[in-house]
């Protein structure tokens, strides 16, 4: 999860390389073992979720399969704080796109409202 925090920071500071290497560090140490207590583990879908966040920081278009991939499986979860993050991802993705699409976006972003109980 610190790798997560470093990523989501350095791509907040303007610094794509250091953000993406931290990503790299978070993708190579996913957790796929039961709950540890005091820990908090990084999934396969956390992780998708906090790189569609971070990539739609940095503009980059992968951040869209990124966060269609969260969306898919927290909808299966039904784990709404993760699903409206991971909403918003998505909308900040269209907004970043090189023709943004604000109706996409506004959709998606009304899609995040609906997430939280």
């Amino acid at each position: 999860m610190l790798a997560v925090c470093e990523s989501r920071a350095a791509a907040r500071a303007g610094e794509p390389a250091a953000a993406r290497r931290a990503l790299d560090d978070v993708w190579a140490h996913l957790w796929t073992g039961q709950p540890l207590p005091g820990t908090v583990p990084v999934s396969e879908g956390l992780a998708r979720a906090q790189t569609a966040a971070i990539l739609s920081t940095l503009a980059d278009p992968a951040a869209e399969e990124h966060a269609r991939s969260a969306i898919a499986v927290y909808t299966q979860t039904k784990q709404a704080g993760m699903l409206g993050g991971s909403y918003n991802a998505l909308a900040r993705s269209y907004l970043r796109r090189p023709e943004p699409e604000p109706e996409s976006a506004a959709a998606a972003a009304r899609a995040a409202l609906a997430a939280a109980p």
